[in-house]
């Protein structure tokens, strides 16, 4: 990066933080030529809809349902929820991590295999919670990416639970009335999960102006 970059003719970026370490590693790149696209989608490949299903319903999608992506972390705790709650895991099913961990928790969670983007996007928009849960300790990466899971899970309309990561909490800031952060410590996350369980009917009322949400802050990268 230190040596092809600086004679780039202009950078993109995905997420804030990825562009201010950049610009830290060739400082004196132009600023005006340094560009942030999101991880997004066509707003074209998300529909509204009105969920109301007794109960709450989460999802997380991934290429690989696979250990170190965050689930060993998340899915304990909705444990203690399993019988006012519904978890849809999307993607490639690791065989070991089912064994070794998954199985003992599947009376509250369905299984999708891997599904083509725009029916990946269509199926997002059926749920209420979508969790943005990142194993980020030992990869930089993750501290400061901003994943397509968090952007598809607002241009859906979800409510969004995403670990504390900088980038995360930076995206937390700004869509305060859309996202919950969660840190290490186990009591206080399961107070702000049965916080959102307990809410859920004016979180499904604000489905719609999340969506606008999504709108809004689009057009403003779109113009910067």
């Amino acid at each position: 990066m230190h040596k092809i970059l600086p004679h780039a003719q202009y950078i993109t970026y995905a997420s804030p933080l990825i562009g201010e370490y950049t610009h830290k590693l060739i400082p004196n790149f132009p600023k005006d030529k340094m560009i942030l696209i999101n991880n997004s989608f066509s707003k074209n490949e998300f529909t509204f809809v009105d969920n109301q299903t007794e109960k709450v319903q989460f999802v997380w999608f991934s290429q690989n349902i696979a250990q170190g992506r965050g689930l060993e972390y998340i899915v304990p705790i909705l444990q203690h929820f399993k019988d006012k709650i519904h978890l849809t895991l999307i993607g490639n099913l690791y065989t070991d991590f089912y064994n070794n961990f998954l199985q003992q928790y599947m009376q509250f969670i369905i299984i999708l295999p891997p599904l083509p983007q725009k029916e990946l996007n269509t199926q997002i928009c059926k749920y209420d919670i979508g969790l943005a849960i990142e194993d980020y300790k030992t990869d930089f990466n993750r501290q400061i990416c901003l994943t397509n899971k968090i952007w598809a899970y607002l241009q859906a309309g979800l409510f969004i639970v995403a670990t504390n990561t900088p980038a995360q909490m930076l995206f937390a800031q700004q869509h305060k009335q859309c996202t919950e952060t969660i840190d290490d410590t186990t009591s206080t996350n399961l107070q702000k999960i049965e916080s959102i369980i307990n809410n859920i009917s004016n979180i499904r009322q604000q489905k719609q102006n999340r969506r606008s949400e999504e709108r809004r802050v689009g057009k403003e990268c779109r113009t910067r």
